[in-house]
């Protein structure tokens, strides 16, 4: 089952749409949400909007400083693993000598 629902930014329902079975595209969703009789209504305050703006952006800043952290970790780890390695080849040719 599709729903399509809509929230303040205090996580309240204000919009909530079901009932598509199946396969349906988002937009054919959306059309229907927009044009039935008791619509979803999109809000054109522009403090509003630059509100939302500001939030996606905060939002990227936050995903994109997380990717980066995932990658110096994997480059710690793939460093400390290359490091066990070497030393575990150094040892096993030093037993064998």
């Amino acid at each position: 089952m599709n729903i399509l629902a809509a929230c303040t930014f205090d996580l309240r329902f204000t919009y909530v749409l079901s009932g598509w079975e199946g396969l349906a595209s988002d937009s054919r969703i959306l059309e229907n949400a927009l044009t039935k009789e008791d619509k979803l209504k999109v809000p054109q305050d522009e403090d509003l909007l630059r509100q939302v703006d500001n939030e996606l952006m905060q939002t990227e800043f936050e995903a994109t400083e997380i990717r980066s952290n995932i990658r110096d970790a994997d480059a710690r780890l793939g460093e400390q693993i290359r490091k066990d390695m070497a030393m575990c080849m150094r040892q096993d040719y030093m037993s064998r000598s």
